[in-house]
This record gives C-alpha cells, structure tokens and sequence, in this order.
C-alpha cells in the first residue's frame, strides 16, 4: 500500500477530533484544565526534572513520564494543504515500549497510542466508541493517522534534551543544537521545558515542526 493510500485510509474520527484545535498557521499552547491536572496526578508526581538526563536514565528499559503541550505544523505537499495541530500529552512507559495519551484543549483524553518493538496501536478514547489502529511501528502509525511518519520514539529522546544514542547525529556549533534523521532539534531553551524540532521540505518529504512544552 502505498504512502497516498495510507493516507485517504486514516481515521475520520481521528482528523476530525485533532480538526477541533487545528491551527491553520501555527501552532499554539495549550494549558490543561483543572480537571486534567487532578486526573494526571499520579503522572506529576513522577515526573522527570529539566535537569539534563544522567546515564541511568537514559538506559534501554528506564522507565520515563513526561508532560506537558505539543504542537505540530505540516507544510502544503502535494495535494494536501499545510495544516496545525495542538494537544496536550502525557507519555509513560520506555524507550522501546510506551504510552503517549493525547488530550484536548479542555483536558478530556482523546486517543492512546501504545507501542511496543513490533506493534503500535493507536485508541479512541471517549464517549461513543471508535475505531482501534493497529501498525508494525510507531512512525508508521503516525503516518496512518495524522499524514506524516513523524518520529514519536526518538522524539522522546529530544524531548530529554539529549539525540537517540543508537542513531547517528551532528552536533551543531552552537550548544543546544544538533540534527538527527533529518532534523535540526533545539534544546537551547529546556531548562524552561520548551524543545523545538524542525525538518526543511524536500523532494518527498513536506515542512515540519514540532514544537514541545514540558510542564515543571
């Protein structure tokens, strides 16, 4: 199946939920409710630090739990148009198998994505039911979904501040900075929660920006 198939075959109910805090330019900040918040807490309490990750924690099978808001921004490519999107999110789990919850403006959980090294399956949360997608992979979930194989693995690995260590990366002569798989990743400013991944369009591949507030 090809990449254009994937496509026309994501689900609606997930286009339509994400449509619901879509930005046509940009994408903005969210701030979870109240009701999020007291709902999450057992998430807060363990939350990682902004400190830069020691060794141990970085180590395959460390568990990790990060929060806070994300924003995505795909170019015009092809036939499609540039389109927004913004959620809070809460992951859990590891770096070869996790859980990434995706939550709306109000605070209420929409989907769940679980991966693990051979699976990746995405839930509808919510009254009224929907639709269960399952993949081989993560990136491929992503595609199936939202229209672009976004790298949700490693970005937990950016969002740590640090690249994927199993991966190659180039370190940028400015501190903060340095480029993996393709993207420019900005840390300059984790100390304030906020990471910055962007990847210039080329032949077959759109615009993209993710942009990552971690809460304290």
């Amino acid at each position: 199946m090809t990449g254009a198939d994937r496509r026309l075959r994501r689900p609606a109910w997930l286009l339509s939920t994400l449509a619901s805090t879509c930005l046509a330019a940009a994408c903005a900040p969210l701030t979870p409710s109240p009701q999020a918040t007291q709902g999450s807490a057992r998430i807060e309490d363990a939350l990682l630090s902004h400190a830069a990750p020691t060794k141990a924690s970085t180590a395959p099978g460390a568990t990790i739990e990060l929060q806070g808001q994300m924003g995505i921004k795909l170019g015009a490519w092809q036939t499609e148009p540039a389109k927004g999107m913004s959620f809070g999110f809460f992951f859990q789990g590891q770096l070869e198998r996790g859980n990434l919850a995706l939550m709306t403006p109000l605070g209420s959980q929409v989907a769940q994505i679980e991966w693990t090294p051979t699976a990746a399956t995405l839930h509808r949360i919510g009254p009224g039911g929907g639709e269960d997608l399952r993949r081989g992979g993560i990136e491929e979930l992503a595609e199936a979904a939202l229209g672009e194989a976004l790298p949700l693995q490693t970005l937990v690995h950016w969002m740590r501040g640090q690249p994927d260590p199993e991966l190659p990366h180039s370190p940028q002569p400015e501190a903060g900075l340095f480029e993996q798989r393709g993207w420019l990743i900005d840390t300059r400013e984790r100390a304030q929660g906020r990471i910055l991944a962007t990847r210039q369009g080329r032949p077959g591949l759109r615009d993209a920006r993710i942009s990552v507030r971690l809460d304290p």
